[in-house]
């Protein structure tokens, strides 16, 4: 549990034993008073884990797989080593039928590419 999820488990426990309103409660958690009545029937149907968020422990639907990244670094250090990240993609799309958003992957694709070119400089210099 997260101390925010702890911290709404505490007062609505304060609720449930009446030492609280819920829309103390409420104000407390930084919610409205119609979420605070969510939390508390959630909260009494399911007990701590009806406060934890329902995504948790789920994937990005957003993320790519793993291979498919390493594929596509691998790609970007070796076959298409020279091209800048337009073109890099347009080619993935076109001769290799990876049709990505670079947008998605640019953040990891970036500190790969990067570590690359560390390592590819000290070995030239």
């Amino acid at each position: 549990m997260s101390q925010k999820e702890r911290r709404r488990y505490h007062l609505l426990q304060m609720v449930l034993d009446s030492r609280i309103t819920l829309k103390d409660a409420g104000e407390r958690m930084g919610v409205s008073y119609r979420h605070a009545k969510r939390l508390k029937r959630r909260f009494t149907l399911y007990g701590a884990k009806g406060l934890i968020h329902g995504n948790r422990g789920r994937p990005s639907p957003n993320a790519l797989d793993r291979e498919l990244a390493k594929d596509i670094i691998e790609f970007s250090q070796n076959k298409y080593k020279n091209f800048n990240d337009t073109h890099f993609t347009k080619k993935l799309r076109e001769i290799e039928c990876i049709g990505i958003l670079l947008e998605n992957f640019l953040k990891r694709y970036i500190e790969e590419k990067a570590k690359y070119l560390r390592f590819y400089n000290r070995r030239k210099g």
